[in-house]
């Protein structure tokens, strides 16, 4: 198995175009991933660039990332189930980490049911503190509600105003054009 990184979507193969938008439709609601329109058009339009995990034609995982000036924003990140526990998406961690050299930051839903705990701790065993600043990211498709999330950054926690300077950055770049939530 080996990473590659696309920056433009033309760059992508037919066959892992197909295993990028399965892994994503298989791995996250329709609430949490962009459509695969707005996905195509921000890869090589803005600083959003695709990590896969990629066996012969095969994507067997995925991480939408943010290159941003100051640093890497994990957008979606999933592997196949069949990989799942074998320590492949503490290797994409860590390749983002060795290859992009930055601090990282991402989302996570708040740790009120077992998988939810579960996410959070193994995101803990990979460096990523968990963030306890209030937080909603912006509704993806039209008008619907902001989702209640938390931030988790490596390689150290954030404070209140960093949360929320790295909340600012999120909302202009990252949902630029989404329905921005108000922060506390």
């Amino acid at each position: 198995m080996e990473f590659q990184v696309y920056r433009q979507w033309q760059e992508l193969p037919p066959a892992v175009e197909a295993g990028v938008e399965e892994l994503l439709v298989e791995a996250f609601p329709v609430e949490e991933r962009r459509d695969m329109a707005e996905m195509r058009q921000l890869l090589g339009s803005s600083s959003m660039e695709l990590l896969t995990l990629e066996e012969g034609t095969q994507v067997r995982g995925l991480l939408m990332l943010w290159n941003l000036e100051e640093m890497v924003f994990l957008e979606n990140f999933a592997v196949t189930p069949s990989l799942r526990g074998q320590g492949m998406g503490a290797r994409m961690l860590e390749y983002v980490w060795d290859h992009w050299k930055k601090p990282m930051l991402l989302e996570v839903e708040p740790p009120e049911g077992e998988m939810q705990r579960r996410r959070i701790g193994f995101y803990e065993r990979n460096g990523f503190c968990l963030n306890h600043y209030s937080y909603q990211m912006p509704c993806l498709h039209g008008d619907g509600p902001s989702l209640p999330l938390l931030l988790m950054s490596r390689p150290a926690p954030l404070t209140d105003r960093e949360a929320r300077q790295a909340a600012e950055r999120l909302y202009q770049e990252v949902y630029a054009g989404k329905r921005r939530p108000e922060l506390p």
